[in-house]
């Protein structure tokens, strides 16, 4: 029995080596061999799922970790995983399986009585509601408020896609060049004590060492609203793109985005 708890022990720590090298495919293989994980660890199974392009793993992956905080009584950490599902599953087009896990997350909030980050997680998801309804100025004040809510408890996953969402409201706005560089700055402000290089995968940036696991999730998930099925969570917003086609930097990932009508 030791023997086999030191094994699997030795496997985790790998996987989580991996994982900070950014060796996508060591750590996941290692993360599906490691048996029971802790949240941050199949988060990180999620990460590595999804950066490498497999969805069903990283949503198999968020709904084994939302099934183990259920199953722990801890109804704010399932929450968290619950609001990531809906956020991948509306990026891939599934936006009643996706507005289900939303429902999920915000039921488990409700008898929260903390001031809690996930609430700011939950807003997020407000912010792409009140998009595709056109309401520019409340997802205006959401973005804000994400922005807000992840400082004040010092979330970078959060502060990042506050940031990305003010920056594509600022490019709606006609004020391309700043909303870039909004979009920009979570790749480059997020390291905790090192520095960032900015890495392609399938056309996609991906964060280096040194930002948190989930900040890489979202950075795919949210750039490629730009660049992938994301732009389905905001369906009948297309009319509120007409801006973004004058973008200025056509070298820029984006911009290239926008242009071809993906944004």
């Amino acid at each position: 029995m030791t023997v086999e708890r030191d094994k699997t022990v030795d496997v985790l720590q790998q996987a989580r080596d991996a994982y900070e090298r950014r060796d996508w495919v060591l750590a996941l293989d290692r993360l599906r061999g490691a048996g029971d994980l802790a949240p941050e660890d199949s988060m990180a199974l999620a990460t590595s799922a999804y950066l490498l392009g497999n969805v069903d793993e990283a949503v198999r992956a968020l709904q084994a970790g939302y099934q183990d905080r259920i199953r722990n009584g801890d109804s704010v950490g399932a929450a968290r995983f619950a609001s990531w599902l809906g956020l991948l599953l509306n990026a891939r087009g599934e936006s009643a399986v996706g507005g289900g896990w939303v429902a999920r997350a915000q039921r488990l909030l409700e008898s929260e009585t903390e001031d809690v980050v996930e609430r700011g997680y939950l807003l997020a998801h407000e912010f792409f509601q009140q998009l595709g309804r056109g309401d520019l100025a409340r997802a205006a004040e959401t973005a804000a408020l994400v922005v807000e809510t992840g400082r004040r408890f010092s979330e970078h996953d959060l502060i990042a896609q506050g940031l990305m969402m003010q920056g594509r409201m600022m490019i709606y706005a006609g004020r391309v060049p700043e909303g870039l560089a909004l979009l920009d700055e979570p790749m480059v402000g997020l390291a905790a004590g090192g520095s960032l290089a900015h890495h392609r995968r399938n056309g996609v940036l991906l964060a280096d060492r040194g930002v948190p696991g989930a900040v890489r999730l979202l950075t795919r998930s949210v750039v490629d609203q730009c660049l992938d099925p994301m732009v389905r969570y905001a369906a009948g917003a297309g009319s509120l793109h007409r801006s973004v086609r004058a973008a200025s930097r056509p070298d820029h990932a984006v911009a290239r985005g926008v242009r071809r009508g993906a944004c």
